[in-house]
This record gives structure tokens, C-alpha cells and sequence, in this order.
């Protein structure tokens, strides 16, 4: 049986935690360094999108920092990000969400 997990951003303790998807709980979590705000999963790789700060970071699926990225000072409090291609570079996708009421 192959293993299935699901990532959750913990926004209040700063925590990537790493959840079996079957129900057995947390398996592993770390430290983002700063309030996450975003997560994008692909080919076992974790980006994060640090909304504060404006950078990505690009973590192995076991918590080790792969690549940091300082997002230009025109983006601003970007929501999420999204690796298109593993290449050893990070490419995002940001996109702001814009609410109206009436």
C-alpha cells in the first residue's frame, strides 16, 4: 500500500505539519520560520507562500529547506504560489482573491 499525506499550514505556531491521509494523525510537521500562508504540493516537493514577508520557500517533503525565494517589492501579500516545473528553480503562479459585497 503506498503512502498518501496531506499538508496543513498552522499560521498560529508557524508549523508545516505532514498528515497520514488515512487518519493515524501528524507524522511530521516543521518549522516554516514565519507565518505560512499558502501550500502547494508537487512531485513531493512543499512550496510555501509566506504572505508577510512576500517570499516562497520550496521544502522537501521531510521539512528541508530546498530554496528561498524573495518575491519583488510590486508583489505584494501574495496568497499562494504554485511550482510549475521541478527543475531546481521555483516558477509561481500568485494570484490575489478580491471580494465584493453588496
Amino acid at each position: 500500500m503506498s503512502k498518501c499525506f496531506q499538508y496543513v499550514a498552522d499560521d498560529s505556531s508557524c508549523l508545516i505539519r505532514r498528515v497520514d491521509a488515512r487518519g493515524s494523525g501528524v507524522v511530521h510537521d516543521w518549522t516554516a520560520g514565519e507565518k505560512p500562508s499558502g501550500l502547494s504540493v508537487t512531485d513531493g516537493r512543499v512550496l510555501v507562500t509566506c504572505r508577510d514577508s512576500g517570499r516562497l520557500k520550496l521544502f522537501t517533503a521531510d521539512g528541508k529547506l530546498l530554496q528561498l525565494v524573495e518575491l519583488e517589492v510590486s508583489v505584494t501579500r501574495p496568497c499562494h504560489a504554485v511550482e510549475l516545473a521541478p527543475s531546481g528553480s521555483v516558477s509561481g503562479h500568485i494570484y490575489h482573491l478580491l471580494t465584493t459585497c453588496l
